[in-house]
């Protein structure tokens, strides 16, 4: 069993200890003899006084995991390879959930049927049961070990049944714990085996830990304290996104966010990096603190998240949670009829379709969100909209529609001093004037950004703007200036750890010794291109590969 902690100090066992208290007597009096001590605690003492030697049991592998199905419950297992892997993942990997499981099917029931039953996450622990023992169920077992908790700890074995992402941190933890001292009940449980210790002070619950402690909670803590809990999670997570966008996108326009006051301050981030690592720790859990609020009836949480994350998706290329997380949001919005919030999470939307390249309803929704942004009279907000009308026409390939809209969007924030907005709208007025063979016109625009981008200070759109005036200037017939530029680029993204802006110079590098005639250099460029994008989920990953 997972957490299963053997003493070997012997010829006697004494499985399923609780305490110390309870094997001491029970332990052989000379060394001729040994005993095996099974327990979910840690039992430390006993290796301190009496000289055991520990050791910790983990889950199975999943190959080992559908051996253990196969030796027990034989063909009917490797009639459904693929069943019996998804089997196992339902069990958790738990040596005791695969053996009653394996019963099961040994009594007649189908891998099948047995998937079908376990989809239900709610209904799991009423599948691994041995009807005529109850002792033997995964239910009980967890029961026992939760039963012998201090109160403290306890109380946070519930509250954690209540989250839903993958993991949590120990700020997050005491977050969702409240006012008072969470590290010794988090210190106990991890000796219960009932919390996984991760690296970088994260915490995680097997999965069916989770379900059961999701089940004492809805019987052991009020819907009140529970929704109190959650609130205090979502919230202070919204609170330290907040102030990692302050570090990350300094410059930036954005909603002001009338964000709860939270009992616990958020976190403080030194630079940039600290923020990166920050974000890339909490990237599983986004999707579910923004559905979680949603699913509680926490509207304004439900939107306020999604911009709050805004920097995260934009830096550390979040594409697979940009449109869902956004989609929930947006809806929140409507239904608390916030039109600047409807406004942001539209605009903001059309930006993740058009990293996934659905640029016809990107300007569907950035339409609708031109109407809003004027209604209420935000001219950052017009300003924004009508740069990603230029983009996306741009990406449509509809260079003369998009020259037009980002010229609008330039005077608008040339007129209001926005010098980050100008910066932006000058990127693509560069790009699309490259393609429409303005190369003179093009260099101006993008030397132009990249002055106010070096003047800012901001690293990660420093590269950005030498990324841009590298494929500039190949166009232009300058591949040595490209090259320059790509450099400099490769140098500033590798330093920053910024992986999508890494991807788009290796691209670069690629396209330039494909024009010199070096197919292996570009292929090796291109690959590494390719590999980055796709650890982002990116579909010019794809484009890549056929390239190379």
């Amino acid at each position: 069993m997972s957490g299963e902690v053997d003493y070997l100090a012997g010829n006697t066992g004494l499985d399923n200890a609780g305490s110390v208290a309870q094997v001491r007597p029970l332990l052989p009096g000379t060394s001729t003899y040994r005993a095996v001590v099974t327990s979910r605690n840690a039992l430390a003492s006993l290796g301190v006084r009496e000289g055991a030697r520990r050791m910790s049991v983990d889950v199975l592998s999943p190959s080992h995991a559908v051996e253990l199905l196969e030796r027990v419950a034989g063909k009917c297992v490797g009639a459904d390879p693929e069943g019996a892997l998804v089997l196992a993942r339902h069990c958790g990997y738990l040596p005791l959930a695969l053996r009653i499981v394996a019963e099961r099917l040994t009594a007649g029931t189908s891998v099948a049927d047995l998937v079908d039953e376990l989809a239900s996450v709610r209904e799991r622990l009423d599948v691994v049961v041995i009807d005529d023992d109850e002792t033997t169920a995964v239910r009980a077992v967890f029961s026992w070990s939760y039963q012998s908790l201090s109160p403290a700890a306890a109380r946070l074995y519930r509250l954690l049944g209540l989250i839903t992402g993958p993991d949590i941190g120990a700020r997050a933890v005491a977050a969702l714990a409240g006012p008072g001292e969470v590290a010794k009940a988090l210190t106990e449980l991890v000796s219960a085996h009932l919390v996984q210790s991760k690296p970088g002070r994260r915490y995680q619950q097997h999965d069916l830990i989770r379900l059961h402690a999701f089940e004492c909670a809805e019987a052991d803590e009020s819907d009140v304290d529970r929704r109190a809990a959650l609130r205090r999670l979502l919230s202070w997570y919204a609170n330290t996104a907040v102030a990692a966008n302050r570090v990350a996108l300094p410059d930036s326009s954005s909603i002001k966010l009338r964000l709860d006051e939270n009992p616990l301050p958020p976190l403080e981030f030194a630079d940039s990096q600290a923020v990166s690592r920050w974000w890339d720790a909490e990237r599983a859990n986004f999707d579910a603190i923004v559905r979680q609020a949603a699913d509680l009836g926490e509207d304004e949480l439900a939107w306020q998240l999604p911009v709050a994350l805004f920097g995260f998706l934009l830096i550390r290329g979040g594409l697979t949670s940009w449109v869902p997380t956004h989609e929930i949001g947006l809806a929140a919005a409507r239904r608390r009829g916030a039109v600047p919030a409807t406004a942001w999470l539209l605009t903001a939307l059309a930006v993740g379709r058009r990293g996934v390249r659905d640029h016809v309803r990107a300007l569907e929704e950035l339409d609708e969100a031109l109407v809003l942004w004027r209604r209420a009279g935000v001219r950052w907000g017009e300003a924004w909209v009508l740069r990603d009308i230029g983009t996306a026409h741009y990406e449509l390939g509809q260079d003369r529609e998009a020259v037009a809209a980002l010229e609008g969007a330039l005077a608008m924030h040339v007129a209001d001093a926005d010098t980050w907005g100008e910066a932006t709208a000058l990127k693509y007025l560069g790009k699309a004037s490259v393609r429409l063979g303005a190369h003179d016109l093009a260099m101006a625009h993008l030397r132009r950004a990249l002055a106010i981008r070096t003047s800012r200070g901001d690293r990660r759109t420093i590269a950005s703007a030498l990324n841009d005036l590298g494929s500039a200037s190949l166009a232009a017939g300058a591949p040595t200036a490209a090259t320059d530029f790509a450099t400099q680029a490769l140098h500033l993204n590798t330093e920053i750890d910024y992986p999508h802006g890494r991807a788009t110079t290796h691209e670069l590098l690629g396209d330039i010794h494909a024009t010199a005639g070096d197919r292996a250099q570009a292929q090796t460029h291109w690959h590494q291109a390719a590999d980055l994008f796709a650890s982002l989920n990116h579909p010019r990953a794809t484009d890549l590969r056929a390239r190379a």
